[in-house]
């Protein structure tokens, strides 16, 4: 019922179904409200810049590892700020914060959370760089706002997901973000400001968006 989901994100999950069927609640009631709600989270997609891997004909099995020790470094950062993992979508990790239980506070974590990103993501490079190996380049975007959330698929197969506008927009910032820079949009900007600085990187043009929109960039 409940794949898809970050493991911490099941349990918190599981323990507001429990709770709307202690309040009276059927269980089809309680699942439909906690796995099927239109809501605002915030959206971080973080993703690998380095297409050389593919492009230079790495060992696939070579490739699999290095993807493998990526993600698992920046799963453990996702779930230190207690963000939901959405999906692996190739080289991209998709998390999102304010969904499917409510963060305050979401703009902010996901922020600190793309930071901490990156740091880590400098501390693997010098890692593998001491151990003659590849080094990785990572662009991470942020982008808040409304989305549809709920079980997506087929009778055979269903995925807990968010879907959206929010979703979309974050992925195009991150497209934009150069290795090591933490994109952000004017939303996340002004409802952290006080928190981070950012610098403007100036207006950009995304495909799928007949206006363009300013960046910053976490500084």
């Amino acid at each position: 019922m409940t794949e898809g989901l970050g493991k911490k994100s099941k349990k918190e999950v599981l323990k507001e179904i429990i709770k709307g069927i202690h309040s009276g609640m059927s269980l089809e009631q309680a699942k439909d409200k906690f796995l099927s709600e239109a809501g605002s989270v915030t959206s971080l997609e973080i993703a690998s810049l380095e297409q050389s891997l593919i492009d230079e004909g790495m060992d696939p099995a070579e490739l699999v590892k290095l993807l493998n020790l990526y993600f698992s470094r920046m799963v453990d950062v996702v779930f230190r700020h207690d963000g939901t993992l959405d999906k692996f979508v190739g080289d991209a990790l998709i998390v999102v914060f304010n969904d499917p239980f409510e963060q305050t506070d979401a703009e902010k974590r996901a922020v600190a959370c793309a930071a901490e990103m990156q740091t880590e993501i400098a501390a693997f490079n010098r890692e593998q760089a001491a151990a003659g190996k590849r080094t990785l380049g990572v662009g991470v975007g942020v982008h808040c706002g409304p989305v549809v959330a709920g079980n997506v698929g087929s009778e055979f197969r269903m995925d807990y997901t968010v879907i959206g506008d929010t979703v979309n927009f974050a992925s195009r910032l991150q497209g934009k973000a150069p290795a090591g820079a933490v994109y952000v949009s004017g939303a996340v900007k002004d409802k952290t400001a006080g928190a981070f600085s950012y610098k403007s990187a100036g207006k950009m043009e995304f495909k799928g968006y007949k206006d363009p929109a300013e960046v910053f960039e976490l500084q």
